[in-house]
């Protein structure tokens, strides 16, 4: 179906056969369009009309060839393309109001990514879950789910803020974490350590010597201490007494 339909086109375009080929571009609402390529004409250029016609901004228009993730880029001949299939993705721009902080923040995102995807980063930079959040557009009351299309979103101002309950519920949590009991030592681990100890202490009275157990005293351990050791002066003057006093002893005996 698709082909007799490029073929019925470009028939009619030009009443020739060998006319432009088309190729098939898919758009971020959900629509197609086919778009001609033929040589000398460069994406940009193919995609210019088309986007002029449904209010996309050029400068934000990124293109893919369908099922693939690397885009294309604008100056490409755009007759390598015909008979295929494209996807058109747009930069999308929404500003993000977040009331309880007082601030407001310029989001970026792809036309491809819902609501959800698009705020991932900031509630999770203010430590919040979605369902502790309620979004709405600047001047409505009425919630948006977080499925949302971002396209929808485009140059609008979103606003962000807290549901009551979630600050209460975050405090709580913080609360029972720290209040919880930190964990026991492993008594096992502990009879390991004093088992450890143990084979220590037999480890060093093997390693002794079979005379200190037995309470043996060596000969070194009877040398007398040198503080009670007399110096070496005294000695010889002890000898001459001792010699004087065998000589005096002797003159009496005779």
């Amino acid at each position: 179906k698709s082909n007799s339909s490029l073929e019925l086109v470009s028939g009619f375009g030009s009443g020739s056969p060998t006319a432009d080929k088309y190729c098939c571009v898919y758009l971020p609402d959900g629509t197609a369009s086919l778009a001609p390529a033929r040589p000398g004409l460069s994406l940009r250029d193919m995609l210019s009309s088309l986007c002029e016609k449904r209010g996309f901004p050029l400068k934000d228009v990124i293109i893919y060839l369908l099922g693939k993730d690397k885009p294309l880029s604008l100056d490409q001949d755009s007759s390598v393309f015909g008979d295929q299939q494209l996807t058109l993705e747009l930069k999308v721009r929404f500003a993000l109001d977040i009331v309880f902080s007082g601030r407001t923040l310029g989001i970026i995102a792809k036309s491809s990514k819902n609501l959800g995807d698009a705020l991932s980063a900031v509630l999770q930079k203010h430590q919040l879950r979605p369902q502790d959040v309620q979004v709405t557009l600047s001047g409505s009351n009425e919630p948006l789910n977080m499925s949302t299309d971002v396209f929808c979103l485009a140059s609008k101002t979103v606003r962000l803020d807290k549901v009551k309950g979630a600050l209460l519920s975050i405090v709580i949590g913080l609360e029972t974490q720290a209040a919880s009991p930190t964990p026991k030592a492993n008594p096992r681990s502990r009879k390991h350590q004093d088992m450890d100890g143990l084979v220590e202490l037999l480890s060093r009275a093997q390693c002794s010597r079979a005379d200190d157990q037995r309470g043996l005293l060596t000969k070194e351990q009877l040398e007398i201490p040198q503080f009670l050791q007399l110096p070496a002066e005294n000695e010889e003057q002890t000898s001459c007494d001792q010699t004087q006093e065998e000589d005096c002893t002797g003159g009496e005996k005779l």
